[in-house]
């Protein structure tokens, strides 16, 4: 891989970050600033590792699409970092696992609103675009967000059986084979749909958003409909990617907690079948980016990304030892 595209992300993660540390500073409701935790944690140590920014990846890529398809249309288009950090505020607060109901609405107001903000520099800026390609741009934009948002924002309650299957988690941490006894798993039909609900709604709107603003207008059907199949397959591939890299934090959790339920695919579904998840998305998702010539170098880089975390975490985690297994049937 090269390092020049990786230093591209990072460039784009640096800018992101200005936007979001903002926003970190205006929310009000204290479930949204403990889900923001994370991303405070990551501005004030000024830590621009790709792997370990992970929550900022839908805001990396709606700007990618932009930028793509801006150089295609030729066109001058808005930068989309107030919205790349509307949707990094989203991933933030449904990773935290945070219901809140006011949390949820704050975010929900915050997002409406970077998405005018972002759109307000095509009419104060751009002096070629007529009045009615304006009014078009914002209007598709914000009526898409009115479509996405509350898939990705619903509180959503699993669908949960209580008869356990025989696992492979190996784990080191004293204590899961009791916990992994009391826990309601979710199966691995519901557990997709879940994550295809909430995380590829999400991706849906870094790649359709990002093309009305690369290209500034188009109606294209079609054309969204391939950007959404794409963006959803992303959002599994991210939150397969998320749950092993905090599979340990989750074991720890649930074994310090009473919850009886995880969303975490690994703890439901085993490692090895979501390895395997993981292995089949990012398949179709290769295959549809080039059908739709969008398996662009700067997208290469955050599936590489993906594929580090995921390897690294079966190579290192503790889950891979010996020392204890889940049996049950």
């Amino acid at each position: 891989m090269s390092k020049d595209k990786s230093n591209n992300v990072a460039i784009y993660l640096k800018s992101i970050k200005k936007h979001v540390g903002t926003a970190i500073d205006g929310v009000t409701n204290v479930d949204t600033k403990n889900a923001f935790s994370l991303l405070k944690k990551l501005n004030i140590e000024d830590n621009d590792n790709i792997e370990d920014n992970i929550i900022y990846y839908p805001g990396i890529t709606l700007l990618f699409i932009i930028s793509n398809f801006s150089k295609k249309s030729k066109k001058t288009t808005p930068h989309g970092y107030y919205i790349a950090s509307g949707l990094v505020q989203i991933m933030a607060l449904i990773n935290s696992g945070n219901d809140n109901v006011n949390a949820y609405s704050e975010i929900i107001v915050n997002m409406y609103n970077c998405v005018v903000r972002n759109l307000s520099s095509v009419y104060n800026n751009d002096t070629n675009m007529a009045d009615n390609d304006k009014l078009d741009l914002h209007n598709k934009c914000l009526n898409y967000v009115n479509k996405k948002i509350f898939s990705c924002m619903q509180i959503h309650s699993l669908e949960k059986k209580v008869s356990k299957k025989k696992s492979d988690l190996i784990i080191k941490s004293g204590g899961f084979l009791e916990k992994y006894q009391k826990l309601e798993l979710v199966s691995e039909t519901n557990i997709l749909n879940y994550i295809k609900s909430k995380y590829g709604s999400l991706f849906q709107l870094s790649y359709v958003l990002g093309w009305y603003m690369g290209i500034s207008s188009s109606n294209n059907q079609d054309m969204i409909k391939v950007l959404e199949t794409i963006g959803q397959i992303l959002g599994v591939l991210y939150k397969v990617t998320y749950d092993f890299m905090t599979i340990d934090d989750e074991i720890k959790e649930l074994i310090s907690t009473d919850r009886n339920y995880s969303d975490n695919i690994i703890i439901n579904c085993g490692i090895k079948k979501s390895f395997s998840i993981f292995v089949e998305q990012k398949t179709k998702f290769i295959e549809e980016s080039m059908e739709a010539e969008l398996y662009i170098v700067n997208i290469r880089v955050i599936l590489a990304k993906m594929e580090d975390i995921v390897n690294d975490v079966i190579e290192n985690s503790d889950f891979t030892s010996n020392t204890e297994a889940s049996s049950f049937r």
